[in-house]
């Protein structure tokens, strides 16, 4: 898990935290809103926010956001997301600059609607430093790997219980033929396509 706190004095902070789950062989993404500033310690709390519905939102990735975020803090590009069902998930990442033109990070925006009521909506905003990106980064491709072991074993697991069954890895029994393979489509020049 990569967690990352960005509290600041205005009270407008973010936490924000990436997960990995065997179970659902995905990565989310929990956020909360930063609740007080304390100017004595300079410390945010978000504690008080933990059971604010209004306050915290969660993303389940899919392997393709998790690609588009790493291609987004490798190369320096805007990403975003959208997610439906009984509430609307949008998200983005954009890159932010100093007036000199240097990369400062990504800025992470959520907002989370509820399709009856699109005035009823909690919204987190995170910037993500040069040195955040490089764990946010990582972890994904971690993640990434872990799905893709995981993902693996299942399909050898498959295969192998296949084979105690009588049947080979295309689905049928023994004396079957592979599938052929389909000719690689090419182009009018001759040159192969995919």
């Amino acid at each position: 898990m990569v967690s990352l706190y960005k509290p600041n004095k205005k009270n407008s902070g973010a936490a924000c935290s990436f997960s990995w789950s065997d179970k659902d062989k995905a990565v989310y993404i929990s956020m909360i809103k930063q609740h007080s500033w304390n100017e004595k310690t300079r410390n945010g709390s978000f504690k008080e926010n933990v059971n604010n519905p209004k306050a915290k939102l969660f993303i389940k990735l899919s392997l393709a956001e998790v690609s588009g975020i790493i291609n987004c803090t490798e190369r320096r590009t805007e990403f975003s997301g959208y997610h439906s069902s009984n509430q609307i998930v949008r998200f983005s990442l954009k890159p932010g600059f100093t007036a000199e033109k240097v990369f400062r990070g990504l800025s992470f925006s959520v907002t989370r609607e509820t399709k009856e009521d699109s005035t009823n909506k909690t919204s987190i905003n995170v910037g993500f430093s040069p040195d955040d990106l490089v764990l946010i980064r990582e972890f994904l491709r971690f993640c990434l790997a872990k799905y893709f072991t995981i993902s693996h074993k299942e399909n050898l697991e498959k295969i192998a219980s296949r084979s105690d069954n009588g049947s080979n890895s295309y689905g049928g029994n023994s004396k079957e033929d592979p599938p052929e393979e389909e000719e690689p489509e090419v182009s009018e020049d001759g040159e192969e396509i995919w």
